[in-house]
């Protein structure tokens, strides 16, 4: 077994996980496991917009996985704008009606959050207006970019790479100031 480096109360990591998390971002974003490290990094540190951006990321990421799954249980999307309804299955409307209401219900909680937590320009504009059109699809195309959008934030505002010169020092492998 692996030597694992001791977290405190969040568990142990092992050096291959350390290496990992530490050669890409999407390597902790799509690991439960590190991106829960990489959140009590960042609480820790009081980086609450980092917070932000990871808890941005993971809705965004429910609601692709909730909007593919409708996808799939409806077979066609369509939009209905007399109905309020996205999308619906020829012969199942009121299932697919109600699929899109809390696809539509879950997107507005995404749009309300960004515009209170994230600092985000043209794509809070975008999220705006693909929530005011109702057409799941679109919902589904610009979430899909927001949270990509909040992955580059993630790298660009330097939260990525303090979590992991903070690996890399739990470690061992890189002295403060280094």
């Amino acid at each position: 077994m692996a030597e694992c480096l001791n977290c405190g109360e969040r568990g142990n990591v092992s050096p291959e996980n350390v290496k990992r998390w530490t050669e890409k971002l999407s390597n902790v974003l799509l690991s439960s496991t590190a991106r829960n490290k990489f959140k009590s990094y960042l609480t820790d540190m009081e980086l609450e917009e980092g917070e932000s951006l990871v808890e941005f990321w993971e809705m965004c990421g429910t609601f692709l996985i909730k909007a593919d799954e409708g996808r799939h249980h409806t077979h066609r999307w369509r939009k209905n704008v007399e109905s309020d309804s996205c999308f619906t299955k020829t012969g199942a409307a009121d299932e697919g009606d109600q699929s899109a209401k809390l696809l539509l219900e879950e997107a507005e909680e995404i749009v309300q959050f960004a515009e209170e937590k994230i600092d985000f320009d043209a794509q809070m504009i975008s999220l705006k207006a693909a929530f005011r059109s109702r057409d799941i699809e679109k919902i589904v195309t610009v979430i899909s970019d927001a949270k990509q959008s909040a992955a580059v934030l993630l790298e660009d505002r330097g939260y990525y790479k303090a979590f992991c010169e903070h690996l890399l020092e739990e470690k061992g492998l890189l002295r403060k100031g280094d």
